[in-house]
């Protein structure tokens, strides 16, 4: 018996199907770019800005009652400013008056500006009164952004917290 007739399969290179190649190249970006994003989030987190936020969540009680307290004392608060830019002093004027719509004389107004994303940037904030129930400061922010005023305001009669959210313009200039 003559085995010559019987051909043998042609043996064939290994090489990838298109599709098969086109799914790995496709996982291979995906996981390409949810790397650079976890690197560029890691790089760009400044880390937590708030101290003793577990401290701070236990004391969720003692915070609603000062803010009951705060309320029952019916003191308004409002703030007045020129537009702030960054690198350029502005003046800021808080007028407080009491549940009785009367300015409030004799209270210490102190606090910080904050900025929520760079802890180093926040600048503590000491008014003075100038008139009855008019304090004022100045300031020379150096950051383009959002910056909160956090005060704290005392007297006799009670302590008042107040937060206000303030932009700062880039300098003339700045990108």
């Amino acid at each position: 018996m003559n085995h010559s007739n019987i051909s043998e399969p042609a043996r064939r290179s290994w090489r990838p199907e298109p599709w098969l190649t086109a799914i790995i190249l496709f996982f291979l970006l995906i996981f390409a770019v949810n790397a650079l994003m976890i690197r560029l989030s890691l790089q760009s987190w400044t880390g937590e800005v708030t101290d003793e936020a577990y401290r701070k969540g236990l004391a969720f009680n003692q915070t609603l009652q000062a803010q009951q307290e705060q309320d029952a004392l019916g003191w308004q608060i409002s703030l007045e400013n020129s537009p702030l830019m960054a690198g350029r002093t502005t003046t800021l004027q808080v007028t407080v008056k009491n549940d009785k719509k009367q300015p409030l004389t004799g209270a210490v107004v102190h606090g910080t500006l904050y900025r929520p994303s760079s802890k180093k940037a926040d600048m503590p904030v000491q008014f003075t009164e100038v008139s009855s129930g008019l304090y004022t400061v100045t300031v020379t922010p150096n950051l383009p952004g959002s910056w909160e005023l956090r005060l704290t305001i005392k007297q006799a009669t009670g302590q008042f917290r107040y937060v206000h959210r303030l932009q700062v313009a880039a300098a003339q200039g700045d990108p």
